[in-house]
């Protein structure tokens, strides 16, 4: 009875990590860091084949900075006593292509609770962590060129670029002051998400809607901060 119990248990361990393989990448360590197995989904995302990769170390995926620091040492020390690791890493794939992934490194224990080799699974979200650099980009443009203020969605004021305060000769830091007090300024326009941010942008030179509103206008718009260009 008891083997039936184990081995159905194993069946159905095995089960589950096949369904994660077929939407995961996934790739298998010794706990120095040498590669063991990877999955299809781990070879297509990093351009490798499978004899390419197993006996190399992980550190194949790295920059060469960052293969040789401190760091990169305690995180594998971390993984040998037990610890796991999980964020969004940068890594090269084959050729020296920069790729973000959100992963896990778990350790994975043997009978006796120790840990004997590590498991990573990833997602490729390099798409994603680009598009965020693009508008963050974006953002960062019109700081430079532009009076920028910046609001919650209750009007209150986050902070404000120096452009802005130089022409309202205020000084730049957070501040318990609303909306409501740049009241003198023009009216403010139609909001202008700008797209994925979660950021929408307001012309100041658009008579268009009061500021007071703004907060209102904003959240019917789907975000959650506002940006005021002057």
């Amino acid at each position: 009875m008891f083997t039936a119990k184990a081995t159905r248990k194993a069946q159905d361990l095995e089960a589950e990590l096949a369904t994660i393989s077929r939407s995961q990448a996934i790739i298998y360590f010794a706990l120095d860091g040498t590669i063991l197995s990877a999955n299809e989904n781990f070879l297509k995302t990093m351009g490798y084949t499978l004899d390419e990769i197993v006996g190399k170390h992980h550190s194949l995926f790295l920059s060469v900075g960052e293969k040789d620091s401190a760091e990169y040492k305690k995180f594998w020390a971390e993984l040998g006593g037990g610890a796991f690791h999980t964020k969004v890493f940068k890594r090269f794939a084959k050729g020296g292509r920069e790729i973000w992934l959100q992963a896990s490194y778990n350790p994975v224990l043997d009978a006796d609770g120790k840990p004997h080799k590590v498991v990573k699974i990833a997602t490729d979200v390099t798409g994603a962590v680009q598009d965020s650099a693009d508008k963050a980009g974006q953002v960062e443009a019109i700081r430079r060129s532009q009076a920028v203020i910046e609001f919650d969605l209750d009007g209150k004021i986050l902070g404000a670029n120096d452009i802005f305060c130089r022409s309202w000769a205020i000084r730049c830091q957070r501040s318990s002051a609303s909306i409501t007090e740049f009241s003198s300024r023009p009216q403010i326009g139609i909001p202008r998400p700008i797209a994925n941010s979660g950021l929408a942008s307001y012309e100041g030179n658009t008579a268009r809607r009061s500021s007071s509103g703004l907060p209102r206008m904003a959240r019917k718009s789907g975000c959650r901060q506002v940006i005021i260009r002057f």
